[in-house]
């Protein structure tokens, strides 16, 4: 989309690194630009917009709005990240926004880029999150350089699910540098983590996607009849309820459905939207249940930061919780930066992994063909997180490791009917296309918990590391 960005960040990185070694997370310091265009890509494309909701765990106030105990609240991170007040042209992709006058790094700036939400319940995997990216980011345009199809027209629109995806895309990569020189290089990182790149895709997660689609367009008698019952009596409580219930600012709601109808297929905008007229915080209604929306930064903070999360949580801080986010967070901090020895094994599994990504990408753009990046891109990611969770790489043709991906594929296919089921409970009453889809949604949970358990199992066992 912006060939000249990915010239600057290329000149920048020969400079800093030259042309006999890869790029290593030592040299981060010294990548500033590159360290700003992925904390722009981050704020541009906020691929996680809306957190997974929140409740109150006791009766607080947000910018001078009361909000109930027990009270389900969504966080709106893309309100944020694309604020008019703190971002000037924030629909313009540009990475210089981060860099001082001196050309460092804006340390400002960067902290109120929010994706990673904020407080005590901000994402524990942040810090290799950003170490991943910036790993896979310099070995690939240290390597490589990546040209747009002629036959399509790059957009930087998205597709909304659990996060945001980009839409359908194809690319060429290509070797830079002499051919000799890079391959030599190649084979010195990764002669002690060789295995088969041939990328396969579970084909039963492909069935499974045409299933679901075939079934959601299908309408049943029962459903319309169900629906017009439910409907019925959900308007006559709702009016008995409207003028007796104490509401905040927000847009009218209709009976049985709220104001479902009205967010489209991208909710994080409708609720940027909203907030210009209602205000940062103000109420909508899914179904039968009251939801408090949270937009901007200063409403955010306020819930997750100053309240120090006490009245802003999933749940309430147990001593079991607290020992569990301990020791996740120590385990985790052990691979970013606490331990070398272990920061260094992890950063070996992300060099080797990008290593045979981008063997990858140069047999599938071998003679000048284009392709989709997006399966082995994510094959990649999984893989690190793999050697992380799991203590070993897999091979991208081992079938434990397609079945999970496999997994993963569907979880963001049907999570969305867990939050449909969540905030309309009757749904499970009658046959209809989210019942269903929840079921199998609840059979996905538990095959990921089966897996998880016998890897903990096998551990006990051997206790190897």
């Amino acid at each position: 989309k912006y060939p000249h960005i990915q010239t600057k960040i290329q000149q920048q990185i020969d400079k800093v690194v030259g042309r006999d070694r890869l790029p290593s997370s030592e040299d981060k310091k010294n990548l500033v630009y590159l360290e700003a265009f992925i904390y722009e890509a981050m704020r541009y494309t906020s691929f996680v917009p809306v957190t997974i909701p929140h409740s109150t765990t006791s009766d607080v106030t947000i910018e001078g709005m009361h909000i109930p105990k027990d009270t389900v609240v969504f966080i709106n991170q893309w309100s944020v990240n694309h604020d008019p007040q703190k971002w000037k042209d924030p629909h313009v992709f540009e990475p210089s926004r981060f860099l001082n006058e001196d050309g460092t790094i804006n340390k400002d700036l960067t902290s109120s880029v929010m994706i990673f939400s904020i407080g005590k319940r901000r994402c524990i995997g942040d810090q290799i999150a950003k170490v991943e990216i910036f790993l896979f980011t310099a070995i690939l345009l240290h390597q490589c350089t990546f040209e747009n199809s002629p036959m399509q027209e790059l957009t930087m629109d998205c597709s909304y699910g659990l996060t945001l995806k980009p839409l359908n895309y194809k690319i060429c990569a290509k070797l830079r540098g002499k051919a000799k020189e890079v391959n030599t290089l190649l084979r010195k990182e990764t002669q002690e983590n060789q295995y088969n790149t041939m990328a396969l895709w579970d084909t039963e997660s492909g069935a499974y996607s045409s299933s679901i689609r075939e079934w959601s367009g299908q309408v049943q008698p029962a459903l319309v009849a169900s629906f017009i019952f439910l409907f019925c009596l959900e308007a006559c409580l709702w009016f008995k309820n409207f003028r007796h219930k104490r509401r905040l600012p927000g847009p009218f709601a209709w009976p049985l459905v709220g104001n479902a109808m009205q967010l489209g297929q991208m909710p994080h905008i409708t609720f940027s939207r909203l907030a210009k007229k209602y205000g940062n915080v103000y109420q909508i209604r899914l179904g039968s249940n009251d939801i408090i929306v949270l937009n901007g930064d200063t409403a955010i903070r306020q819930a997750l930061v100053q309240h120090r999360g006490k009245s802003m949580t999933f749940s309430n801080y147990s001593s079991q919780w607290k020992m569990h986010r301990k020791i996740a967070q120590s385990s985790i901090r052990a691979f970013s930066s606490a331990n070398s020895e272990t920061k260094k094994t992890f950063e070996q599994h992300i060099v080797a992994e990008a290593l045979d990504l981008i063997q990858v990408f140069l047999r599938l753009g071998a003679d000048g063909r284009h392709f989709n990046p997006s399966h082995e891109l994510t094959v990649a990611a999984a893989n690190v997180i793999c050697a992380l969770c799991f203590g070993k790489r897999y091979g991208h043709e081992d079938l434990e490791f397609r079945t999970l991906l496999g997994r993963v594929d569907r979880f963001g296919e049907t999570v969305g009917a867990g939050s449909l089921v969540d905030l309309m409970p009757w749904l499970q009453s009658f046959p209809n296309p989210v019942r269903r889809v929840f079921q199998s949604f609840k059979e996905l949970n538990n095959e990921f918990f089966a897996f998880v358990k016998d890897k903990v199992v096998q551990h006990r066992e051997t206790y190897d590391p």
